[in-house]
């Protein structure tokens, strides 16, 4: 191609030839197909990549609670079953799951009856609670039944009974007494004592939990409270006719 003044133009005066045209041709469709398949890798393949990270962590977390549990189970392996019943069953009987108010009652009754004196009434008394009114309301308090006792007997007889309920193996305490002196040497006592249980769970610990183990202050209490003497059977007199009930007759 010719154009005025001489000049003579064609693709080499570009620098541009056919054979480099396809040459980009060829560079521009493959980059242009390397874009699209980095496109669809990160739709496609990084989710997947994603849920692989998560699986592999799952797996992991199962694996480490999968070595607690076998840990676990050589702990409980290596333990005594029978020194264990017989621990919770003495621990149940000091600090029952549940407010267990017969018992409660059979172990009154009982010390009342062992250290021959007159039971009266005794009846359950609810704490007292504000509320946002102000108004004190009556609600027991968790974990605490308070027994509220009147009674009769001898001094001699009513300190001895002080000094057993301070030692039954059912844990309690002694709130408040009032004494008042009868002819003779009996006294009309009034009490209030507390007794303790402990309430049922609201969350069950995981099945992974370490086994609790004993300290030595605590081994030592737990001997201490299992020597406590048994009041929870029912007391019989030798006369059922002197048998007092407070509930009514039988």
């Amino acid at each position: 191609m010719k154009i005025p003044g001489g000049f003579k133009l064609s693709a080499s005066s570009f620098g541009f030839s056919t054979a480099r045209a396809g040459v980009y041709r060829s560079s521009l469709i493959f980059a242009a197909v390397f874009l699209l398949g980095f496109a669809l890798a990160l739709l496609v393949i990084k989710p997947r990549i994603a849920e692989s990270i998560e699986t592999n962590k799952k797996v992991g977390e199962k694996k480490a609670q999968l070595d607690k549990l076998n840990q676990k189970k050589d702990e409980v392996s290596s333990l005594d079953e029978q020194e264990i019943r017989e621990m919770v069953n003495k621990t149940i009987k000091a600090l029952p799951s549940r407010k267990d108010i017969p018992g409660l009652v059979a172990s009154v009754e009982r010390l009342i009856g062992l250290n021959q004196l007159t039971l009266s009434s005794v009846q359950l008394v609810p704490g007292e609670i504000s509320t946002e009114s102000g108004k004190v309301v009556q609600k027991e308090e968790e974990g605490t039944l308070k027994v509220q006792l009147s009674l009769s007997g001898s001094f001699e007889n009513v300190k001895k009974f002080l000094e057993n309920a301070v030692s039954a193996s059912r844990l309690l305490s002694i709130d408040s007494v009032s004494i008042q002196s009868q002819e003779g040497n009996n006294l009309n006592v009034g009490m209030t004592m507390s007794y303790f249980y402990q309430p049922v769970a609201e969350v069950v610990p995981p099945i992974d939990q370490p086994v609790a183990k004993l300290t030595d202050k605590e081994k030592e209490t737990l001997e201490k409270v299992f020597g406590y003497e048994d009041y929870s059977q029912p007391f019989l007199q030798a006369s059922q006719s002197s048998r007092t009930n407070p509930f009514g007759e039988l």
